[in-house]
Parts: structure tokens; sequence; C-alpha cells
């Protein structure tokens, strides 16, 4: 409960996770010896300001994974947002908040949860963002760099990202009238004219996408306290 409102995570594991390979999707990778997606869905089990868990997932979690918060598992759909508008559907309160998280990305922390409530309350869409240290070129079809983006206004989009129950609903069913499939719930919430608020993440908040990700994952886990130390983000 968050100030009154209840607080419901959608954690999306239902990709196929073709960039990985292999035959385990990502999210469903060994690391530490819980799955990936069982790191977050821990997380937002500890967290105090989270009352539901839904899982998007076509796949079984083991009975050894016991998320008392998990009160649902919901069937992916074919596209990203047809997930995340399953996990919606699963909803029965519209005066919340509604938090949603890649099961891909394990390091979610509590500290990145609370600033990113603290934001949606005033903002009703938030997420959690890093700034771009490398130089972004824009391409063209024949890969040749037409512009520079200034790096100093790009940011990295991370999950979770956090909303107003009825904004991120009402955005899911434009998108489907108008035909867009958006990168992420973030660019649904623009298209209806509202712009969410950035807030600085934590490098360590990692997705894995490719077989060298789960390497530095692995790595992280078994460095977190010193990592977390000495990886703060620029104000």
């Amino acid at each position: 409960m968050y100030e009154n409102k209840r607080v419901y995570a959608i954690v999306v594991a239902s990709g196929a996770g073709s960039r990985f390979g292999g035959g385990v999707p990502k999210q469903f990778m060994p690391l530490g010896g819980v799955p990936v997606v069982g790191h977050a869905l821990l997380a937002f089990e500890k967290n105090p300001y989270i009352d539901n868990i839904i899982l998007v997932s076509n796949e079984v979690l083991p009975q050894t994974l016991k998320i008392s918060k998990c009160t649902q598992i919901i069937k992916g759909g074919k596209e990203r947002r047809d997930s995340v508008f399953n996990g919606l559907q699963a909803i029965d309160d519209e005066d919340c908040i509604v938090i949603i998280h890649d099961g891909a990305r394990p390091f979610v922390n509590d500290n990145d949860i609370a600033r990113l409530l603290d934001a949606v309350k005033i903002h009703k869409a938030a997420t959690l963002a890093t700034p771009a240290t490398n130089t972004l070129k824009v391409a063209d079809g024949d890969m040749k760099a037409v512009s520079t983006l200034k790096r100093e206004d790009v940011y990295e989009i991370q999950t979770p990202q956090a909303f107003d129950y009825k904004i991120l609903m009402q955005a899911h069913k434009a998108a489907q009238k108008h035909g867009l499939v958006g990168y992420d719930d973030c660019q649904l919430v623009e298209g209806i004219g509202i712009a969410p608020k950035l807030v600085v993440g934590s490098s360590l908040n990692i997705k894995i996408t490719y077989k060298i990700d789960l390497l530095i994952a692995q790595t992280i886990l078994e460095n977190k306290g010193e990592y977390h130390e000495q990886t703060k983000p620029r104000p």
C-alpha cells in the first residue's frame, strides 16, 4: 500500500527471447540457483509497498519459488503490449497504482521502487532511466550515420515503470485503436499526451538480452554489495 492506494506489480515474462538463443527463455535461465524472473519476483515480494504481483508468463514457475503476493499467473499475448494488457485486465481496482516490470531484469531494488512511487504520485506516469554514456548516432537504411543526438538529452529507459491505473488502461486502449505496438508502456502513455517522469535508476538494473548479459548478471550477483557502493548514478 502506498498512501492508501494498492500497488500491483505486473511482471512480464512471456517473451520467447529469440535474441538470447537456446531452448529456455532468458527470463527462466538459472541465476544463482533461481530463475532470472525469480529474482524480480522476490524483490517485489519483499517490498513493503507492493500488495499484489501478477505474473504474465507462458511458463510454470518452480514450486520451490514461493511468492505469496503472486495472486495470478496470466498467459501472455502476441506482443508485449498484449501481455501487459492481459495483466491490466486481471486487476479489479481502478483506483490503484500499477508497476510494469520486465521479467528479464533481476536486480530491481527497494530504493528505486520507492522513488518511482514518489514520482508517479505527482506525475501519474514515471519510469526508471539512466543517462546515456555513449555517443548516439541516427543511421539511414544503408547504415550511414546521418545525425548525432545530443547525449545530455538522451536516457536509456529501464523498468519498473509506474502508472496511475486508469491512465495506463486508457493508453493501452488508445494504442489498440490506432495500431500502436510501442517499445514500452511509457510510449503508449506519451501517445495520449502524458509525459512520464524520468527517475534516475541504477546501472545494476540490467536486462538479460544476450548470453553475455547472464554472465554479467552472475558477476553482479556475486559482488552485489561492492558494486552497489561503486555504481551510483549521475545526478
